[in-house]
């Protein structure tokens, strides 16, 4: 219900989400085995909503939250809006990522519906 919750408000790009989507021939070293492919579906998801943060005007740090000897899931993303405006880099950077990876991100999609990006 909160994941239903979350996407629809655009607030939501699971991981899950993006290790279905994951087809990056140049990672398959990587992404062939299940382990890891799960967790640098994880860190890519944190890349991505960090990058998407940054691009709608956010200040974007991320923090470990809790030490790894407890969980392997333990980044914070913290954005304080500013407002800036990202630079063209910016938004090359993401789109070369996103599209070495072949992944169409949700949140991606919700801003643009909402006209944020």
């Amino acid at each position: 219900m909160l994941r239903q919750t979350l996407r629809s408000l655009g607030l939501f790009i699971g991981q899950h989400e993006l290790f279905e989507q994951l087809n990056a021939p140049a990672l398959d070293v990587l992404t062939k085995h299940g382990i890891l492919k799960e967790r640098f579906s994880a860190l890519a998801t944190d890349a991505i909503r960090a990058q998407l943060l940054q691009l709608v005007g956010y200040d974007v740090q991320l923090l470990e939250f809790v030490d790894l000897e407890h969980t392997p899931k333990n980044i914070l993303i913290r954005a304080y809006a500013t407002n800036s405006k990202a630079t063209t880099q910016d938004f090359e950077d993401y789109k070369h990522f996103t599209q070495l990876l072949q992944a169409e991100p949700f949140l991606e999609t919700e801003l643009k519906k909402f006209g944020r990006l």
